[in-house]
């Protein structure tokens, strides 16, 4: 599979699948079909889980086997802030791009130079590189 594959995919809150995802659900999705490796899930958040919990993505990583990193690599996570939170989930195709889920559905977008360039708040890396 390439990064084209999942640009079809639209948004779907909870979404696990090519009929849909939501960022951790293409995160999910892309490490299975590209990377071969299950990732644990969890669906108990609401859409707006930021609101009352601003950390829980980051207390997952450790679950899902990523540990934080200074070096953004190749199929590492990119979490992103939003409206202030850190709530945005994203997976580095290079050292360019980046692979996320919005509103609209899946698109690829520039992670250092735009747009997401300064809401990067934190990365994580599995030792796939």
């Amino acid at each position: 599979m390439t990064y084209l594959d999942y640009l079809k995919i639209p948004y779907k809150h909870l979404g696990r699948d090519f009929s849909g995802c939501d960022c951790l659900g293409l995160i999910i999705l892309f490490y299975k079909n590209s990377l071969n490796i299950e990732l644990p899930d969890y669906t108990d958040y609401e859409k707006n889980w930021h609101l009352t919990d601003a950390k829980k993505v980051i207390r997952s990583y450790g679950t899902f086997g990523f540990t934080k990193t200074n070096t953004i690599k190749t199929n590492d996570i990119l979490l992103l802030n939003e409206s202030g939170y850190p709530k945005h989930l994203a997976v580095v195709l290079d050292e360019s791009y980046m692979l996320h889920t919005i509103e609209t559905g899946t698109i690829c977008s520039e992670y250092k130079q735009g747009f997401w360039a300064d809401k990067i708040h934190s990365s994580y890396t599995r030792g796939l590189n």
